[in-house]
């Protein structure tokens, strides 16, 4: 998931946006997958122009790790409406 932060950065930084920051990016999806076979999901990846926000599940725990744009990385999800941010996991 650190390396989804640092790939949208990159994607930011060449389009001004992060849009096109997705599991069908060609670097991403690299990630994508590798995350996949680590914890059986892809991880979920919510992004706008000026903000993102990824997480995913860990295996066999519940909980879930979550970067965003604010660069926050830990225990949280992404809200579905709203900031967009991570929020804290309860």
């Amino acid at each position: 998931m650190s390396q989804i932060r640092a790939f949208a950065e990159i994607i930011y930084l060449n389009n001004k946006s992060y849009t096109a920051l997705n599991c069908k990016h060609p670097q991403i999806k690299i990630l994508c997958d590798d995350i996949k076979k680590s914890v059986g999901m892809e991880p979920v990846i919510y992004a706008f122009k000026n903000r993102y926000c990824a997480y995913v599940k860990l295996t066999n725990e519940d909980k879930y790790w979550c970067v965003d744009s604010q660069g926050y990385a830990g225990d949280a999800i992404c809200p579905i409406k709203g900031t967009f941010n991570c929020t804290p996991h309860k």
